[in-house]
């Protein structure tokens, strides 16, 4: 999955039916494991398309914050 079609909201879903499948099947161990791994490549991609997401936040902050800031020493200046 590339980052255009990632969605965060169904990854959790995703990674919520591998808990249930691990928590209530019976699987053996190798089939465990191979939904951990997966669950956990998951897990990585939601974390880092949330980092993306909080440093785009915090840019577009800063962004008003300068915007305000602008305004406000140009009514200041009239």
């Amino acid at each position: 999955m590339n980052e255009k079609d990632f969605s965060i909201e169904e990854a959790f879903q995703d990674l919520e039916k591998m808990i249930e499948k691990l928590e209530n099947a019976n699987l053996n161990l190798s089939e465990s494991m191979e939904i951990y791994k997966k669950g956990m490549s998951l897990l990585t991609q939601c974390n880092e398309a949330l980092d993306r997401t909080d440093k785009e936040l915090i840019i577009i902050q800063e962004d008003l914050r300068n915007a305000i800031s602008e305004g406000t020493d140009r009514s200041e200046g009239e």
